[in-house]
């Protein structure tokens, strides 16, 4: 009946004794009654230093707030992670394809390169030959694919017809002006003399009858 009057008159906001249940509190905000009870206090007055159910209330909205923004800022920092380490991993693929692809294509370059060495060093002799008008039917012959060259000149023509081409030989493949010295020197009496410079070895005899028998070669 307490209750009933004061739900019908105005009565200030505040904590008074539940309708339902006289040993709890309950707050009026000046209309209705909300929010849940509360045992009444040891000292058994109707009003206490309860905090209202508006700031509780609120209380609990921001504690959810801030539980939630702390959540998304959890599951931003874990997807920024994600993303960095999804990243990280992405770039070092592709930076290590770049570097498979650089060395790859370096090995190309140097087996290219190889391979358009070794077939300018196995060209030398017919290429100079060709230079000094040096043929097979002259006695000149190319051996072993381009790694040795033959000459086989004959005796009376040697000091007058086939001298200029073979000296133009010797100097075309980088025989220095001494080797040729030694070669035009050559008497039968001296046997097989020998020399070598960068990149080739010769050796060769002289005889009046067969000419100039000569043999040079790559060396590596």
């Amino acid at each position: 009946m307490e209750h009933q009057q004061q739900a019908s008159t105005e009565v200030a906001p505040g904590w008074y004794r539940a309708p339902d249940n006289p040993l709890m509190l309950q707050w009026w905000d000046g209309e209705r009654w909300i929010g849940s009870a509360v045992p009444l206090p040891s000292d058994g007055s109707a009003e206490s230093s309860f905090p209202t159910p508006a700031a509780d209330r609120s209380k609990r909205r921001l504690t959810r707030r801030t539980m939630r923004l702390t959540a998304i800022g959890v599951v931003t920092l874990i997807a920024i992670t994600l993303i960095s380490m999804i990243y990280l991993k992405t770039n070092t693929q592709i930076n290590e394809r770049i570097e498979a692809s650089e060395t790859l294509n370096a090995e190309i370059a140097n087996i290219q390169s190889d391979i358009t060495t070794e077939q300018k060093r196995l060209a030398t002799f017919e290429i100079a030959g060709k230079y000094c008008n040096l043929q097979e039917s002259s006695g000149f012959h190319v051996l072993d694919d381009g790694e040795a060259v033959e000459l086989n000149l004959g005796g009376s023509g040697f000091g007058f017809i086939q001298t200029p081409a073979i000296k133009c030989f010797i100097t075309e493949i980088g025989g220095p002006e001494s080797v040729w010295a030694r070669i035009e020197s050559t008497r039968a009496l001296d046997g097989r003399q020998e020399a070598s410079w960068p990149g080739f070895s010769a050796s060769w005899t002289y005889h009046p009858d067969p000419g100039l028998n000569m043999l040079i070669e790559h060396t590596h």
